[in-house]
């Protein structure tokens, strides 16, 4: 048994659930992105695949099926679920936008919610607030480490201290942190750290955008964007201090050696980050998605 997740702390709770759900299994957990090409040829016949807070293209899902059946993918990016609306066969899984990863796979095995379920939610006339409102209901009983990281991933900040959760979180991912997450003390422990790595973090990123943050102009299907960009990774928007209300949209960018990462931030209504994204074979939401393209942002600009 193989489990694909995101390597973000979404997916790391993601891949955890799915992990000690099956641990009598021995599943093998993978970190995933965007940048690394799916190895579909580990994947043994009628082997069971966890594939959760990530996807794949259609075409490697096509591939995926013809190994195993036995697929079962979470995921919550609008872009990445957009294109599998004409997908011949039925995945099983639970696709949704508006819960994380970590929420939905939670949903899944604790709540048996499903593509099914799902879909007897829309048979019964509920609208999107009310289907949502269901969901959000039954995520009230998750833990708090899921409802933490619910409340960063979909930009929702619910739940108190999300912020400082996170800050610290993100500075110990691995399958191992999200085990000890399941104890409040712990987590309270991550909270109280995260709060003194945001003070550092606070004075550290506005002097650096103030040396080297900079504002650009991106023309986007005829619609100019006023952007304010950094060249940096491993970054968020929270870097940026004030400037996701100063300016339509925010911009990190950083090479890996091979192609640079992009990651776009707004709060903007009149922009969709996602839609800016997929155009350069990217995805993610409307307020924060990414991509990855072999040039900088200067030369990026040109072809957006």
């Amino acid at each position: 048994m193989k489990i694909f997740h995101h390597d973000d702390a979404d997916g790391f709770g993601a891949g955890y659930l799915v992990m000690k759900e099956h641990k009598n299994e021995n599943p093998e957990t993978i970190e995933m992105n965007y940048t690394k090409k799916f190895p579909i040829e580990i994947i043994q016949e009628d082997e069971i695949v966890f594939i959760v807070d990530f996807s794949i293209q259609p075409e490697e899902m096509t591939e995926l099926l013809k190994k195993t059946k036995r697929v079962v993918w979470i995921d919550h990016h609008i872009s990445a679920i957009e294109k599998y609306n004409d997908y011949p066969e039925k995945i099983q899984g639970l696709r949704y936008v508006g819960i994380s990863g970590v929420g939905l796979t939670w949903l899944f095995f604790n709540k048996g919610f499903n593509m099914k379920q799902l879909e007897e939610l829309h048979e019964a006339s509920l609208d999107d607030d009310e289907q949502y409102n269901v969901l959000c209901d039954m995520l009230k009983e998750a833990p708090w480490f899921v409802r933490l990281i619910n409340s960063w991933d979909v930009w929702k900040f619910d739940e108190p201290n999300t912020e400082e959760f996170i800050t610290c979180l993100n500075t110990r991912l691995n399958i191992d942190t999200m085990s000890y997450l399941e104890s409040d003390d712990c987590v309270r422990e991550v909270i109280e750290t995260g709060s003194k790595y945001i003070e550092y973090r606070s004075k550290w990123s506005e002097g650096f955008m103030n040396k080297y943050g900079y504002e650009r102009t991106l023309t986007f299907r005829g619609q100019e964007i006023k952007c304010f960009v950094a060249n940096l990774g491993n970054a968020n928007s929270k870097f940026f201090g004030d400037r996701i209300d100063k300016y339509d949209m925010l911009v990190t960018y950083c090479c890996n050696g091979n192609d640079y990462i992009y990651s776009l931030y707004s709060n903007k209504d009149y922009v969709d980050c996602a839609e800016i994204a997929k155009a350069s074979g990217g995805g993610g939401h409307k307020g924060a998605a990414g991509f990855t393209y072999p040039f900088s942002f200067e030369q990026w600009c040109l072809v957006a």
